[in-house]
């Protein structure tokens, strides 16, 4: 694995706790896509987005009902990148109130073409972390990119 992967620390109570993401209420899952260099893609939603327009994010979504979390994180990378995802691992959940963010890593052996199928973000990005940092991200991001990749 290019970027390392720092582990919290044993007993740590925060948001971002290890937990199974398959038996949470309200459900995402998200994906740190690397390419062979260590860099992590990055997308910028649109201006006309919903919900945080023009925030940098990582591929990913709602989990559906009856599916599990690593099954909606390769359907959502698909479905906003056009990349499709092997192995995954599972990095954390991130527990806000009532919802929870699965967050996997998948590490590629090549950089793939990004596309844009579902109109949701109209920029894309390969940063090393620490580049990416510098980005407005959506919430809880910039803490699993220190947490997890730096």
């Amino acid at each position: 694995m290019g970027t390392s992967l720092a582990n919290p620390a044993e007993g740590q109570q925060s948001s971002m706790s290890r937990v199974d993401p398959d038996h949470l209420g309200k459900r995402s899952s998200s994906t740190f896509v690397e390419d062979p260099s260590g860099r992590i893609l990055f997308m910028r939603r649109t201006a006309t987005d919903p919900w945080k327009p023009l925030k940098w994010d990582i591929p990913g979504g709602g989990v559906d009902r009856g599916e599990t979390a690593s099954r909606a994180a390769r359907r959502e990378a698909r479905e906003e990148s056009g990349i499709s995802l092997d192995y995954l691992e599972l990095l954390t959940v991130q527990r806000m109130g009532n919802y929870a963010r699965a967050i996997f890593f998948a590490e590629l052996p090549f950089r793939p073409r990004v596309s844009f199928p579902d109109g949701e973000h109209d920029r894309f990005l390969w940063l090393t972390p620490r580049e990416a940092l510098k980005l407005p991200m959506i919430p809880g991001l910039k803490k699993a990119v220190r947490q997890f990749l730096l």
